[in-house]
């Protein structure tokens, strides 16, 4: 129906704006406390190993040789550094691929860098970072696949359609929120800087309210 239709669009639009949580700042001074449980060796071969593997796959454009250049720079930094200083590097680089990713006009330097900008942020979730691993890992707060699909308008069209109870809308949204409210409480872990978690959790209230009302149209 119309209205099915109309409600089925907004849900969508508003799940794929759905309030992500900041970008991740590190703290030097937070990641020398949270990386004292960490496995040295490990933690910066793992990253080292990462680097590398970019460095074989860099793209032969002068864009891809730019980035190149910055990831040998990285890899160098890595043979004089401690772990905090491995993560700090690392996050840099991985920041450095997104933006590169983002500007890019090169179809296949952007995908490439947003593939690489992933890789080396799992290697900074490895448990062998210790606390400040699982810290990172929980702060890139992926949206669950129950989420994402509700950013498509027929998916929810036909959720709403089906459904035979509350919940069909509001399930996924809670599910997405505590991992956006967990995120947003690692990265003040990590950063040192409070706020993220209300503002988020503040924020998701207004979707909550959004949705409720969508499943009771």
């Amino acid at each position: 129906t119309p209205i099915l239709d109309s409600i089925a669009r907004d849900i969508a639009n508003d799940a794929s704006q759905a309030p992500p949580p900041p970008p991740i700042e590190l703290s030097p001074d937070r990641l020398k406390k949270l990386t004292q449980d960490a496995d040295g060796p490990t933690a910066i071969g793992t990253v080292q190993q990462t680097l590398n593997g970019l460095l074989e796959q860099v793209p032969p454009t002068p864009e891809g040789y730019e980035l190149a250049y910055k990831i040998r720079l990285a890899r160098q930094n890595l043979e004089r550094t401690d772990v905090a200083g491995t993560m700090q590097t690392a996050h840099e680089l991985a920041q450095e691929l997104r933006q590169t990713a983002a500007i890019s006009v090169d179809p296949t330097l952007q995908s490439w860098a947003q593939r690489q900008a992933v890789t080396t942020e799992e290697a900074l979730s490895n448990e062998a970072f210790g606390s400040a691993g699982a810290a990172y890992s929980l702060a890139r707060n992926l949206p669950s696949e129950a989420f994402q699909a509700l950013s498509d308008p027929e998916q929810t069209r036909e959720l709403l359609r089906r459904a035979d109870g509350k919940g069909v809308l509001l399930k996924p949204l809670a599910e997405q929120k505590d991992a956006a409210v967990s995120a947003a409480s690692a990265i003040e872990l990590l950063s040192g800087q409070k706020g993220a978690k209300r503002l988020i959790d503040q924020q998701y209230r207004e979707l909550e309210n959004k949705f409720a009302e969508a499943e009771n149209a």
